[in-house]
């Protein structure tokens, strides 16, 4: 059975805005990090969202999300997934997300990479008064309809004026 699990989520006590995935596809599994597709457009979104240049190394990236008070973790703690398509997920079990945006005390979004993720989202949890929720379109190079310029014009949305040194 192909079984996967998601990673640890990356948070910390400023964050402000959690980004939720479905979870980590077979390039991002081998090699440990979140989005490590080459072709995902996550971390060059983020960057321009930070208004900084796009990080190389995973821990910069990881440094990025905290000091911009983002949060990221997946919907998805284990899931069947046969390769790294979305729509392949079956018989998944979530991570605790309830529990997570409880310790984070400055939290006031939680946006979604994409439909699975709020699929998934919405079938295991309700939403949590008093956060606003967004739905985003996947940074996944399966996502080829919107180009890196309108995925940027679309996350936007999130607001990070709001969030830690903004």
């Amino acid at each position: 059975m192909d079984y996967k699990f998601s990673f640890e989520p990356i948070a910390g006590e400023n964050a402000r805005v959690l980004i939720l995935g479905s979870i980590p596809g077979d390039r991002s599994l081998a090699q440990n990090e979140y989005y490590g597709h080459p072709q995902n457009r996550f971390w060059r979104v983020m960057a321009r969202l930070c208004a900084q240049e796009t990080p190389v190394s995973y821990p910069e990236k990881r440094e990025m999300l905290l000091q911009n008070g983002i949060a990221l973790w997946d919907v998805a703690h284990k899931a069947f997934r046969p390769g790294s398509m979305d729509s392949d997920i079956r018989d998944e079990s979530p991570n605790d997300i309830p529990a997570l945006a409880a310790s984070l005390p400055q939290l006031h979004t939680i946006a979604f990479n994409g439909k699975t993720a709020e699929r998934l989202y919405d079938r295991y949890f309700a939403r949590i008064p008093n956060l606003r929720y967004l739905s985003l379109p996947s940074t996944s190079p399966a996502n080829a309809r919107f180009s890196l310029e309108s995925l940027c014009q679309e996350w936007e949305g999130i607001n990070l004026r709001h969030c830690v040194g903004k």
